[in-house]
């Protein structure tokens, strides 16, 4: 063998294992990535997928950070209403009564958890930076849409926003992104500081809103009220006061039949099906 081959041979040997190793560094790096604090908050995520869709897949449930778990999330096919809920949980961490309202109801769903973010604690006190604390889960639920939309199976979905005390608070000021519902439970959608009062975003999207009328978290001098006041009625939304309750409601036999319905409505726009008749008025009361 001549001396040109030899070294010919040699840099191509050479050249192999340089990319190799090239390409275990990048794989090292991308593993061992630290990933931003909105990322934890998806890795973390609380998932569930019902079975069926177009592809009759089997039901999963877990958290993002399974690998199981997301695989089958991000590889489901839509059902025919196409929905996937982001729900956002209260200030002290992820509820488990507002994911099995979910499953119960049989909604495909995602539900970051703002708690994986370096450093963060339960922030239910008053004196808490609210405002600060609100613009996160708004930089959270805005994350979120992103992924999904990110996502060639899940593209196409209709996506509503549901939260739960300040997750409803969340999901009151979130500002559309193209969202088609929101489920507000446990806030009055009313402040004494303005920054936090009413419903943003496209004001023509079916809200529903619940809340007990015992709820010391929204029924005081500060955020009296219901968020009845900020829904048109001309859209299929309502404002339900559960008589007596106080502030969880998601285990109530109400909720659950109002939310039924909802989902129902929303399942007929999708299917090109009749409107079903809803509640029209802006205010609902238990019985």
């Amino acid at each position: 063998m001549n001396l040109f081959i030899v070294t010919l041979l040699a840099a191509i040997f050479a050249g192999a294992i340089g990319s190799a190793e090239s390409a275990r560094r990048e794989d090292a790096s991308k593993a061992t990535r630290t990933l931003s604090p909105v990322e934890m908050t998806w890795a973390g995520a609380s998932v569930y997928v019902p079975a069926g869709g177009a592809d009759n897949h089997t039901s999963c449930e877990g958290t993002m950070g399974e690998s199981n778990v997301q695989s089958c999330f991000e590889g489901a096919k839509l059902p025919k209403s196409k929905l996937i809920v982001i729900y956002l949980h209260g200030c002290d961490g992820m509820n488990a009564s507002g994911l099995e309202l979910l499953r119960r109801l049989g909604q495909m769903y995602v539900a970051p958890n703002s708690f994986q973010r370096p450093g963060r604690s339960a922030d239910c006190a008053v004196s808490s930076d609210k405002k600060g604390i609100v613009r996160m889960r708004l930089e959270e639920t805005d994350y979120a849409i992103e992924k999904i939309r990110a996502n060639p199976n899940l593209k196409d979905a209709r996506i509503v926003i549901m939260g739960f005390s300040e997750g409803a608070v969340t999901a009151a000021l979130h500002r559309a992104k193209g969202e088609i519902g929101k489920i507000i439970i446990g806030w009055s959608c009313h402040s004494a500081d303005p920054w936090f009062d009413g419903i943003r975003g496209d004001i023509n999207i079916p809200v529903a809103a619940i809340e007990g009328s015992n709820d010391h978290y929204t029924q005081n001098s500060s955020n009296r009220g219901n968020c009845g006041t900020f829904i048109p009625t001309a859209t299929s939304s309502f404002s339900l006061i559960l008589k007596g309750r106080e502030h969880q409601v998601m285990r109530e036999a109400e909720t659950y039949e109002a939310l039924t319905r909802y989902f129902k409505e929303l399942d007929s726009e999708a299917l090109g099906s009749p409107r079903l008749p809803m509640r029209n008025s802006a205010q609902k009361h238990s019985r």
